[in-house]
């Protein structure tokens, strides 16, 4: 009985060892700002006039058949709006961070921006924003 215990033991350590690849690791972290497009009413109360942008951050795959991490973290960049007379965007650090508010029409879409770090090591990542 004892033997056939330490068996079924060692099966399971050697099943275990096979599990991973050891050449997949975490690779560069994949940064997404969503929604990539989208469209608000200015003559609206809130918040039909506004549109919420989230920028997230999760591990890529570092190798071909490598499993996809699911850990998804949402960033807190700073944001900024090619046309600052017809929207505002918040960077607050709530909520309302990434809340992009249309204030008038504007000519076609307008560019939204989320920085993430500074200096020469700061990803930019854009979407649009039309506002109606």
């Amino acid at each position: 009985m004892k033997r056939w215990m330490l068996a079924l033991s060692f099966s399971g350590l050697l099943a275990g060892c096979g599990s991973q690849n050891p050449a997949c690791g975490p690779g560069p972290p994949v940064l997404a700002v969503s929604p990539a497009t989208a469209t608000a009413d200015h003559t609206a109360a809130a918040p039909g006039n506004q549109q919420q942008y989230t920028a997230t951050s999760r591990p890529a795959a570092a190798g071909a058949g490598c499993a996809t991490p699911d850990v998804i973290a949402r960033l807190t960049p700073t944001w900024t709006v090619s046309d600052t007379l017809h929207i505002s965007i918040s960077n607050a650090s709530d909520a309302t961070n990434g809340v992009a508010t249309c204030l008038g029409p504007t000519i076609g879409a307008a560019t939204v921006t989320a920085t993430v770090g500074s200096g020469a090591t700061a990803t930019k990542l854009t979407a649009s924003l039309t506002c109606n």
